[in-house]
């Protein structure tokens, strides 16, 4: 039996596609470019960065660019507050029955060098992979 599990959020807990691409597509209509989803499908999964340079490559606009970033983010904090997060199926009944064998659960975000919440504590991603911390 598992000790500890540590959960991605971005689809593994919550469903952030359909809010990743609506905030896209809000900001490009912004632009007057309406952003295709069979455009965007390809960079479901992958970074930023990728659909940076898709996006670059296609429209010539850097979504990284600060006021084209802070415009997407305030799309993103509409769509959630009006529609919240989408869960991921089946996870609310993982996470009550890894509980209820004692397993502790972890959440981490920002990648490999990011860090992980549990049980309100924070741990570095390389400390734990180093054997420096433990769960």
């Amino acid at each position: 039996m598992f000790k500890s599990v540590i959960f991605d959020m971005d689809g593994v807990l919550v469903n952030t596609e359909p809010i990743h691409f609506r905030m896209y597509q809000a900001f490009f209509r912004e632009q007057g470019i309406e952003l295709n989803y069979d455009y965007y499908a390809p960079s479901i999964g992958s970074t930023t960065e990728h659909l940076r340079g898709m996006l670059m490559e296609k429209y010539g606009i850097d979504i990284r660019k600060p006021e084209n970033w802070a415009r997407i983010k305030e799309h993103e904090a509409a769509i959630i507050e009006k529609d919240g997060y989408g869960e991921i199926p089946g996870i609310r009944q993982m996470i009550l029955d890894l509980r209820a064998h004692g397993v502790k659960l972890a959440v981490e975000h920002a990648g490999k060098d990011g860090v992980v919440l549990c049980y309100g504590s924070l741990y570095m991603i390389g400390e734990i992979e180093a054997g420096l911390q433990q769960l």
